[in-house]
């Protein structure tokens, strides 16, 4: 490591390789039936735009020089079009619900349609979700990174969100409690509510609040196995753009 550099955030450091979903995503982009209690139902284009993003982040030194901030710039704008869609559909389906001078019949075309829509959103996003982790691929095997991620399982996908449910938990902490365990973990309800309500994790238990609750307890005990010697969780897969 060279004199002075920062050593690896442990926070940011997975077992799981964005590229092990490069073929699911591939067929799924593809047109691929996906069956109704599969767990890919579970993704959004929201959740293909994550994996493009860790994926980025993760193989940024594989990346050709000088080319890191365009791979950067085109996951950001996966997530600012995959947001953009996911807060249309949700004004869509809110008004449905609560203007009153919409009849069944109406309301049941406007869905049924909203649905189309929202697919071709998510296929598009695994589109384009899917041609980056190809060029990312293949850089890396430019740079002499042998041998391929093994197909990700349904724990890794979980072990994935959970990542970066705990990496958002950070983003709230109050500065300079950044390194603060019990304050990391007051934040993860919060996370783990918005990604469920985002569709980034499976439903468990009866209600909401239990499926905040199972979800929670599983990310705290991720946090209390991170190594003790770690003194600031701080990180993030892709810097925003300042507003």
């Amino acid at each position: 490591m060279a004199k002075g550099k920062k050593p690896p955030n442990q926070f940011l450091l997975s077992d799981i390789d964005p590229l092990s979903f490069l073929e699911v995503i591939e067929a799924y982009a593809a047109g691929a039936t996906v069956e109704p209690d599969s767990p890919f139902q579970q993704m959004t284009a929201i959740s293909f735009a994550r994996v493009a993003e860790g994926a980025v982040y993760q193989h940024r030194a594989n990346l050709p020089n000088g080319r890191v901030g365009e791979y950067t710039l085109r996951a950001q704008k996966l997530m600012e079009n995959a947001l953009a869609e996911a807060c249309f559909s949700g004004g869509v389906h809110w008004t449905l619900a609560h203007v009153k001078s919409v009849s069944a019949n109406e309301a049941e075309s406007v869905r049924a349609n909203l649905d189309l829509h929202d697919e071709e959103v998510r296929r598009n996003a695994a589109r384009q979700c899917a041609l980056i982790l190809k060029e990312i691929a293949e850089a890396a095997r430019r740079k002499g990174v042998k041998g391929r991620p093994p197909a990700a399982s349904g724990d890794d996908k979980l072990a994935l969100w959970d990542s970066m449910l705990l990496r958002d938990a950070v983003a709230l902490v109050a500065p300079g409690k950044e390194g603060d365990r019990d304050a990391i973990s007051e934040q993860i309800p919060t996370v783990a509510r918005t990604y469920l309500r985002l569709g980034q994790l499976p439903w468990r238990g009866e209600t909401l609040q239990d499926c905040v609750d199972i979800h929670s307890d599983r990310v705290r005990r991720r946090l209390d196995g991170l190594p003790k010697t770690t003194k600031d969780f701080r990180g993030f897969s892709i810097k925003r753009r300042e507003q």
